[in-house]
């Protein structure tokens, strides 16, 4: 019967290990390559108008 418990006792422990050890800090995040906008840039856009919209 002690057995028994101390199995269980033993399998809840390692499991519960292994959740808290999956869930714990992955490291440095992996940087990407994002690239930088310019925001002070002026961007022109072309507009070509529907002369069936009126």
């Amino acid at each position: 019967m002690a057995k028994r418990k101390w199995l269980k006792a033993g399998a809840a422990l390692f499991l519960s290990a292994n959740v808290l050890a999956a869930c714990g800090n992955p490291g440095e995040p992996e940087e990407e390559d994002i690239p930088e906008v310019d925001d002070d840039e002026e961007v022109e856009e072309e507009v070509e108008e529907d002369p069936e919209a009126e």
